[in-house]
């Protein structure tokens, strides 16, 4: 707060600010949960085959990836943030709900 009161913001447009900031946030998580319950459906289907490409025996492990292509599927070069473990136990349509883009998902028995 004291970055824009530096730069002559008034207590008021302070207050509006972070009143916004807090709207948003509260508008996203909204549009989160809006989305998850649309989804549902396709989110448990996901666990289901996860779950069972794994309990098969035929793959001990299982990975996923979620990118946004900007250009061609071919000439695109995708780099991988991070890699995460997760345990089946741990997979959950919530969980799938809150992939994030570029980090490798490798689920594991």
């Amino acid at each position: 707060m004291k970055k824009f009161r530096k730069q002559g913001w008034s207590e008021s447009k302070i207050a509006r600010w972070i009143q916004q900031k807090e709207n948003t946030k509260e508008k996203h998580l909204r549009e989160d949960e809006a989305r998850f319950k649309g989804s549902t459906g396709e989110l448990n289907q996901w666990v289901g085959l996860i779950t069972n490409v794994l309990k098969s025996g035929y793959a001990a492990r299982l990975g996923l990836l979620l990118h946004m292509y900007h250009g061609g599927i071919e000439s695109e070069r995708i780099g991988i943030l991070q890699r995460k473990k997760v345990k089946l136990g741990d997979l959950s349509p919530e969980l799938l709900m809150r992939v994030k883009e570029d980090v490798l998902y490798e689920f594991v028995v």
